[in-house]
């Protein structure tokens, strides 16, 4: 009875872990489709208009923002991001009152003409989210090879590993992103923005 006990605690904690590294995944990728060049590319591709919501943490790209007023606009609210024909990004902010609020912004210079800085840092980012992928399949692997039992037990200790593997591609997420964060505030170019507040 224990034993099946044991078992069920094992295939509960390995669906746990699945459904976490799958909304892991997912997130990273979410994330990566709301950047700026994420939103401009959507917009050159597909046409039409990019949405989604933000809340009182986070936000999303302020076209018309400066290295003084910041590049984010935060919520809560939703977001809808347009490319206008003057090739301009508008951005409307729509509060919960429906107060609207408008933004707009040129396209970032690396979709353009990417600088050999900005190709390197696509690379890196590219290489962040293939690194991820690895260390979680090699987190599974080493649990699984170095744990003894039965197989559900060689598979609970995988998903340890994957945990384990998550938490550290987290941590170096977070350093990564600051990293990035303090090279974009010395590099990127302060050319004329404009933004409107519509009443």
């Amino acid at each position: 009875m224990q034993s099946g006990t044991t078992s069920a605690v094992e295939i509960g904690a390995i669906g746990g872990t699945v459904f976490l590294a799958l909304y892991v995944t997912l997130a990273v990728l979410r994330l990566r489709r709301r950047t700026p060049l994420g939103i401009a590319r959507r917009l050159r591709s597909k046409g039409g208009t990019v949405q989604f919501r933000v809340g009182y943490i986070g936000g999303g790209w302020n076209p018309a923002g400066t290295r003084a007023t910041g590049w984010t606009v935060s919520g809560p609210g939703a977001l809808t991001y347009e490319l206008g024909p003057d090739g301009d990004v508008h951005l409307t902010l729509v509060d919960r009152s429906g107060h609207e609020t408008h933004y707009q912004g040129p396209l970032p210079a690396q979709i353009e003409a990417p600088t050999p800085a900005q190709e390197r840092l696509r690379r890196m980012r590219r290489g962040v989210t293939y690194g991820y992928l690895a260390l979680v399949v090699t987190g599974f692997a080493v649990g699984f090879a170095v744990a003894s039992g039965s197989g559900v037990a060689k598979v609970f200790a995988g998903c340890i590993g994957i945990f384990a593997a998550m938490l550290a591609a987290a941590i170096a997420s977070l350093v990564l992103r600051v990293v990035l964060a303090i090279r974009g505030l010395t590099r990127h170019d302060d050319s004329p923005q404009r933004s409107v507040d519509d009443a």
